[in-house]
């Protein structure tokens, strides 16, 4: 990562977990918001606490990409703009996406599976092999 790279990582990790820590904190004050759906909402930012938290450990670039999406979900609720949730819903639907990409077609992953490809195309040779024989 270049050092501009790191620095937007950080300071977008770090708004990501203050705009998490604030909807919570809101929803915790306010008891007329923790109804079912504002429940979930406490939930699912719990979650995502945690996530920040771990990512931390694995690759904050990614939590934090992540996570920024509740800033929008954040001023959406307190704000009167409805194209501001059209973001929050854009950003947090692309979440499974871009963990795929980060993770699921990384090199190591890559590599693995043309591994395992190969040992079964192998494994299934030498059973076809073995089958002609034991017919002859």
């Amino acid at each position: 990562m270049t050092p501009a790279q790191e620095v937007t990582s950080y300071y977008a990790f770090t708004l990501s977990l203050i705009a998490l820590v604030l909807t919570f904190s809101t929803y915790c004050i306010f008891p007329s918001l923790r109804t079912l759906p504002g429940l979930s909402v406490m939930t699912v930012v719990i979650a995502l606490i945690v996530v920040h938290i771990l990512m931390l450990y694995v690759n904050s670039s990614i939590s934090s990409v992540m996570g920024f999406a509740w800033v929008f979900g954040y001023v959406a609720s307190f704000s009167r703009v409805s194209g501001l949730w059209y973001v929050f819903i854009f950003l947090n639907s692309l979440q499974g996406i871009l963990i795929f990409v980060c993770f699921g077609l990384s090199a190591q992953v890559r590599q693995l599976w043309r591994r395992t490809l190969r040992q079964s195309s192998h494994a299934k040779s030498q059973s076809s092999n073995v089958c002609v024989l034991e017919k002859l």
